[in-house]
């Protein structure tokens, strides 16, 4: 798959200790499918009363991390 510009992939995982499926988003910088480097990841947590689109819907996130000098995954949650 080739991709010319970042994404934000949204999707789950199931956690077994508290028996749900958490949704997170990831963002995955240009290029990242077709690349064979590691990147580094930022994990972003939203607090207690908001979920893993707050960061998203409210900042252009995927805009600020297109705009960072290192190309990074991001995981928010």
């Amino acid at each position: 798959m080739i991709m010319t510009k970042s994404q934000v992939v949204t999707t789950t995982v199931y956690s077994p200790i508290l028996g749900i499926d958490w949704n997170y988003d990831a963002y995955l910088p240009a290029g990242y499918n077709d690349s064979t480097l590691s990147y580094p990841v930022l994990f972003m947590l939203h607090g207690l009363y908001g979920n893993h689109r707050n960061l998203l819907e409210r900042f252009d996130s995927q805009q600020i991390l297109d705009d960072l000098f290192v190309p990074q995954i991001a995981i928010v949650s």
